[in-house]
């Protein structure tokens, strides 16, 4: 094969930038004197974060109406298919209804807990976002939580109501190595989140979506969650554990103050900076109490 001669004082003979050696989409030709330009085909279609990817990423279209629905009906807003994750990111709803509602962001059909649904925020109750009828408002999905196939995303209406609701959802291959690692009823005492799987290690990412990545920002306070559907609240700790550590104690808590879970809400089981766990490593939450009828412990996590 001749070799290409750069002349002109340009490594390309067309001097243009952005150029790949192929007559064709296909990039089969072998004729290394003709150029093209770079089509969308050429590149692939992955999103790259602390060197790792999102593969096959994409924005889903996501509109739902809701007519008349009874006080306390989680309207579904979108589903995982298989083989995928998905991110919701942020809501917009247009109350068009007679009567003012709250709105909570919420996930449903997490393997082991069928039937019940998580808040991202807020409460079953109060709800995280207050619409006036008449009126349209929006709020960002507050916690980043990574979707499994089959999960689903929905909001709470808190008060019946006419509306609709568009979404921002980010989907990606589920080979992807973003994920949410849970414990679902998290019970008294220590409960292992999240230990690196294979030879991985892994990144603690942010629970939080409007600051998932900043592993730097001054505050942190949102890395590991829990939604205590319990009547009574529950005091937390973070632990690290490393590989031979069997229980935790105060010498190996992330976080030096407990915290409080509180009752029938989804909140921060203390703040920490964001960290890495180390292969054979584990992530570990104690609970003064059990959280087995319908809780969740949550952390996202990407893994290099």
């Amino acid at each position: 094969m001749l070799p290409l001669i750069q002349t002109g004082g340009s490594a390309l003979p067309s001097g243009t930038p952005n150029q790949v050696l192929a007559t064709d989409a296909s990039g089969s030709s072998s004729d290394i004197v003709q150029l093209r330009a770079l089509v969308q085909s050429d590149l692939p279609n992955t999103l790259s974060a602390f060197g790792t990817s999102l593969p096959n990423i994409k924005l889903v279209p996501s509109f739902t109406r809701s007519v008349g629905a009874s006080n306390g009906t989680q309207v579904k807003v979108y589903q995982c298919p298989t083989s995928r994750r998905a991110i919701a990111l942020n809501y917009q709803i247009n109350n068009y209804g007679s009567a003012t509602s709250s709105f909570s962001p919420c996930i449903g059909g997490v393997a082991g807990a069928s039937g019940v649904y998580f808040p991202l925020a807020g409460t079953l109750t109060a709800g995280q976002l207050s619409v006036i009828n008449g009126t349209a408002s929006g709020n960002a999905a507050t916690a980043f939580y990574v979707m499994e196939a089959g999960e689903t995303y929905n909001l709470l209406q808190i008060t019946s109501t006419n509306f609709w609701v568009v979404a921002m959802i980010l989907e990606f291959d589920n080979t992807s190595p973003l994920r949410t690692a849970k414990v679902v009823n998290p019970a008294s005492g220590d409960n292992a989140l999240y230990t690196p799987s294979g030879s991985k290690n892994g990144l603690i990412v942010g629970g939080a979506v409007t600051n998932a990545f900043a592993v730097n920002a001054s505050t942190q306070t949102s890395l590991v969650l829990m939604w205590n559907n319990t009547s009574g609240a529950i005091t937390t700790y973070n632990s690290y554990l490393p590989s031979g550590t069997s229980s935790s104690s105060a010498a190996t808590r992330l976080n030096s103050s407990s915290a409080s879970a509180t009752a029938h809400a989804t909140t921060s089981t203390g703040a920490f900076f964001g960290c890495t766990v180390a292969n054979g490593d584990t992530l570990s939450v104690n609970l003064s109490a059990n959280n087995t009828s319908g809780g969740l412990l949550y952390c996202s996590v990407l893994e290099f």
